[in-house]
């Protein structure tokens, strides 16, 4: 989505990087005592909604 009011197309390189931080990959689990532990890696943001 669009998060300022300059709307364009990223290019090819821009792209490229902010994909780089994309995937489950990006995305650990880990099961605690207490449950489960989520940690986001490099720059990876979740998006719930």
């Amino acid at each position: 989505g669009f998060t300022k009011d300059e709307r364009r197309v990223p290019s090819a390189d821009e792209l490229k990087e902010l994909l780089s931080h994309t995937g489950c990959g990006k995305v650990a689990l880990e099961k605690t005592a207490d449950g489960w532990t989520v940690t986001l890696l490099d720059g990876a943001q979740l998006d719930l909604g």
